[in-house]
C-alpha cells in the first residue's frame, strides 16, 4: 500500500470541507476522484500532497505518518517523491521546456548535467525533442501539458497528483492524455490520483471515489 488515509477532516473557519475522509490507494493504480464543485476534492489533493493540512485524521504514505515531518520534510517529499500536474499547466514562461523540467531535478540537488539528460529523455518519451528549446508561449495547450507530465516525472515519484489535467485541453487531445496517463503507469510504475470532471478519463480508472459534501459518497473498481 503507498498511501492510507484515516478519518481526514478540514474546515476553512466555520465551514467544514472534508468531514471524515478513509481511503487506501496501491502501488501502480489510477484513482478518479469526481464529485461536483466545492465538494472539497481539490482540498483533499493539497492535503496529500502537504501543500495544506488536515485539522484531524492521519495521512501514511509508504507506511510513516506525515503528521509526524516538519516542513523541511515535507518540502522533501513534495520534491522527491509527489509529481503535480495542474490544469493549466503552471509552467515557469521564461523558461524553455527542457529548463521547466530540470528545475525539481535540480531543486533535489542531481547536478546540472544528470538533470539535464534525464529531462532530455523525458522530453523524447513524449514526442517533444524538437520542442525542448520552445518556451511554453511557443507550445500548444497539448504540449505545454505533456512538459508538464515530464516535469512531474523527473525525479521518479511515487505518486502523482494531478488536478484537472485534461480540463483546458480540446477534446482530441484530451482523448490522447488520458490514453498517456495510463501509459506512464506502466513505463514508469507512478500511482495517479487525479480530480477530474471528465467522465471518460474518470471511467478508465483503477478506481472512481465520488465525493460530495466532504465525504466519500461512493466506489467503484474496475
Amino acid at each position: 500500500m503507498l498511501l492510507k488515509l484515516v478519518n481526514i477532516k478540514k474546515s476553512y473557519g466555520l465551514v467544514p470541507v472534508l468531514k471524515g475522509i478513509n481511503l487506501s490507494v496501491d502501488i501502480s493504480k489510477v484513482v478518479s476522484i469526481v464529485g461536483p464543485s466545492g465538494a472539497g476534492k481539490t482540498t483533499l489533493l493539497q492535503i496529500i500532497g502537504s501543500l495544506d493540512t488536515c485539522d484531524s485524521g492521519d495521512i501514511f504514505f509508504e507506511g510513516v505518518n506525515m503528521a509526524t515531518w516538519n516542513n523541511k520534510q515535507k518540502a522533501t517529499f513534495r520534491n522527491k517523491k509527489i509529481g503535480f500536474v495542474f490544469q493549466f499547466h503552471n509552467l515557469l514562461p521564461e523558461f524553455t521546456a527542457l529548463e521547466n523540467v530540470s528545475i525539481p531535478a535540480l531543486i533535489a540537488g542531481n547536478e546540472k548535467e544528470l538533470a539535464t539528460n534525464n529531462a532530455i529523455e523525458l522530453l523524447k518519451y513524449f514526442g517533444l525533442e524538437n520542442r525542448m528549446n520552445n518556451k511554453p508561449s511557443e507550445l500548444s495547450g497539448g504540449e505545454q501539458q505533456r512538459v508538464a507530465f515530464a516535469r512531474a516525472l523527473i525525479n521518479k515519484p511515487a505518486l502523482i497528483l494531478a488536478d484537472e489535467p485534461t480540463g483546458n485541453l480540446d477534446t482530441h487531445n484530451a482523448s490522447e492524455m488520458h490514453k498517456l496517463i495510463f501509459n506512464l503507469r506502466d513505463d514508469f510504475k507512478t500511482t495517479f490520483i487525479i480530480v477530474t470532471h471528465n467522465k471518460e478519463l474518470a471511467a478508465m480508472t483503477d478506481e472512481q471515489l465520488t465525493i460530495v459534501d466532504g465525504v466519500i459518497s461512493s466506489r467503484n473498481l474496475r
